[in-house]
């Protein structure tokens, strides 16, 4: 990658009447934006986050987790479970894209 990509991330969790949406991104300095929104029947709303660098916040919390001064609440059991239900939800919808595209020759 080049140098000024930098590192970028996020997540989103839904719920049944909301969805959080987090976002960040980090230039080669570690600085950049992070956004977090609640989108909800009512609309969209952005919530506020206290100013931190990205980058410093993710390395100093991957140092305190191999340190022991935190525990890791990403098990890796459950990111091997995430990423197999990730991989089989892809899988089904590239076979269906790829029927849609018989059909359509």
């Amino acid at each position: 990658m080049p140098r000024p990509y930098g590192i970028r991330g996020g997540w989103r969790a839904t719920f049944a009447g909301a969805v959080l949406e987090y976002t960040m991104r980090a230039g080669f300095t570690g600085q950049g934006p992070a956004t977090l929104t609640e989108h909800t029947a009512d609309g969209e709303q952005p919530i506020d986050l206290p100013a931190t660098s990205p980058h410093t916040a993710m390395i100093d919390h991957v140092l305190a987790c191999l340190t022991g001064h935190v525990r890791n609440l990403i098990e890796p059991s459950s990111a091997l479970l995430a990423l197999a239900l990730t991989l089989d939800i892809h899988q089904r919808l590239t076979q269906a894209a790829g029927l849609v595209a018989r059909r359509v020759r």
